[in-house]
């Protein structure tokens, strides 16, 4: 058999194999190029750090997609944004990256990069999109990754881009006003600090894990806003005393991430040991986009001690 013949056999081999491989769906890649500078309306000296998530997704108008954004109805984006996949802006590498899996529910839809703070009053956004950032549908054999890379976005909605490699800046977002930041899901959020093996970690990945040995879970972390990676004092449940018709009450704040998908709730005890929730022990005083109080049901001054602390749970 010639050299010629066994490449013949083995490209037709190749050819009867992928023509009966079970479906597959694509994938986008997606992000921006490492190690350029992407700064806030602020600025040269403000660049993006890790407060920044970025999301790719798409618009649904009544159930499908198809709703168009504007820099005039910023309002109304998180409404009726759907995300495919997020991830964290990485300072060191100066840069983001995700793998968006395949969502029957997005196919055919117009694929935008949304990158946005937490910041709900005055926030920073940018939103950039091209018209070959089509979400893929099913196909019949193998295909490759889509790539949606921020240096080939031909429309910058608000914000603004330059992809001169020489250039001050790659991506710079825009000051937006009293627009609420889409919500990450619960799933997307793990996937955004931790690797695949990471997450079947108990240690390390899971929900109670404490992978940065601060003494707060991740899903802490998370209903928090924290950084899951670095131990930070900040954004910690407050706990305090509240007066009500002569008696002390001990009370509990929590600065409240305007974009995470969770329920909120408290528990009381007198031993730290026994903890018990639900209205007949804990009041719920304020609920805001920013903020979460409860209240001790039982007043400090009744003999033994109070204790009060944070119950969490999340939404998908």
């Amino acid at each position: 058999m010639t050299k010629k013949t066994r490449f013949l056999i083995i490209l037709i081999a190749i050819l009867i194999a992928t023509a009966m491989a079970p479906v597959h769906a694509q994938q986008v890649l997606w992000g921006s190029p490492a190690n350029r500078t992407s700064l806030t309306s602020a600025g040269s000296g403000n660049q993006l750090d890790a407060s920044f998530t970025f999301q790719v997704g798409t618009f649904f108008e009544a159930g499908v997609p198809g709703w168009m954004p504007s820099a005039a109805n910023t309002a109304e984006w998180a409404d009726h944004w759907v995300a495919a996949d997020s991830a964290v802006y990485h300072e060191t590498f100066r840069a983001f990256t995700g793998s968006s899996p395949f969502d029957p529910a997005l196919a055919g839809g117009q694929g935008y990069i949304w990158g946005f703070d937490s910041n709900l009053a005055e926030g920073e956004w940018i939103l950039l999109t091209d018209p070959n950032w089509i979400f893929p549908s099913f196909e019949t054999g193998l295909k490759f990754p889509l790539s949606w890379q921020t240096s080939r976005a031909s429309t910058v909605v608000v914000g603004s881009s330059n992809n001169l490699p020489d250039a001050a800046y790659h991506l710079k977002t825009a000051k937006i006003t009293i627009s609420p930041p889409p919500l990450v899901p619960a799933h997307q959020w793990l996937g955004m600090f931790f690797t695949t093996p990471e997450l079947i970690d108990s240690l390390i990945g899971a929900w109670n894990s404490d992978a940065d040995e601060d003494g707060m879970s991740n899903l802490v972390e998370f209903a928090l806003g924290r950084l899951p990676r670095e131990a930070r004092s900040e954004r910690e449940p407050v706990l305090g005393f509240l007066e009500s018709g002569g008696l002390e009450y001990l009370t509990l704040t929590i600065e409240r991430p305007p974009n995470a998908n969770v329920v909120y709730g408290a528990e009381v005890s007198p031993d730290l040991k026994t903890w018990d929730g639900g209205s007949t022990h804990v009041t719920l005083l304020r609920e805001s986009p920013t903020e979460v109080v409860f209240r001790d049901n039982t007043p400090i001054s009744e003999p033994g001690n109070r204790f009060m602390r944070l119950k969490v749970g999340v939404e998908e």
